[in-house]
């Protein structure tokens, strides 16, 4: 088992989010009920809770994937509605472990990792080598041609790994990463999330239901209901 990583080496606030709500079904649903959360520069923190308390949902709105019925968003130092194109900033500056890996099929291991540099400026000769990097560190040079179809679910979430990496990005958010892999597999996993060697160390935002992975983080932040923050000693579920 890996150390706990290094704490924020500074107290810059990275994102903050503040009286988040969020409800479907007319309101008749209430996934996220005013969310107050802040995150360090180079800081990792674990949301724990039962399935449903809307831990999800959070990680969907502060990735700026759906927008809060209430509450803001500030991202550093800039409210989040103001930016001209979130999917612009995120692909500058966010990378997301979904929990059912949404690979893109018909591209090989290799494709789905270079996803997030088609966008960008990079030299092809450059994102080639960050491919490789990657591939090499999550033990997948042999899985490199094949196609994400024919891949185990373990291999599948590596490659999901792999994809949020790759752009080196500043703030990551993983949702379940080890939840449907083998104990191998999900140590390699976290080991390769929270070891990213780049400058700056990234944020990171994980959830999880595992108590043994929360407790690798900075600070771990139980939600219960939709409500964030519940008291450790509160029923769960």
């Amino acid at each position: 088992m890996s150390t706990l990583p290094p704490s924020p080496a500074t107290q810059g606030v990275a994102l903050a989010a503040y009286g988040l709500a969020k409800a479907y079904d007319g309101g008749l649903v209430v996934a996220v009920r005013h969310a107050d959360i802040a995150l360090a520069s180079g800081e990792w923190v674990a949301i724990t809770g039962p399935t449903g308390c809307g831990k999800s949902t959070l990680l969907s709105l502060l990735t700026l994937l759906e927008p809060p019925d209430a509450g803001e968003i500030v991202i550093d130092g800039l409210q989040a509605r103001a930016l001209r194109s979130p999917e612009a900033w995120r692909l500058a500056n966010v990378g997301i472990v979904f929990q059912f890996h949404f690979l893109l099929p018909h591209l090989t291991v290799a494709g789905n990792l270079a996803v997030p540099l088609m966008a960008t400026r990079m030299p092809a000769s450059q994102q080639q080598e960050r491919v490789r990097e990657l591939l090499a560190r999550l033990h997948l040079e042999h899985r490199a041609s094949t196609l994400a179809a024919h891949l185990s679910g373990g291999e599948r979430q590596l490659v999901a790994l792999g994809r949020a990496l790759v752009n080196r990005p500043r703030l990551i958010f993983a949702d379940e990463p080890t939840g449907a892999v083998d104990s191998a597999t999900g140590e390699l996993l976290l080991n390769e999330l929270f070891s990213t060697s780049h400058s700056p160390r990234p944020t990171i935002l994980l959830v999880t239901h595992d108590p043994a992975v929360a407790r690798r983080a900075h600070r771990v932040l139980p939600m219960c209901d939709g409500i964030l923050g519940t008291p450790a000693g509160s029923s769960t579920g």
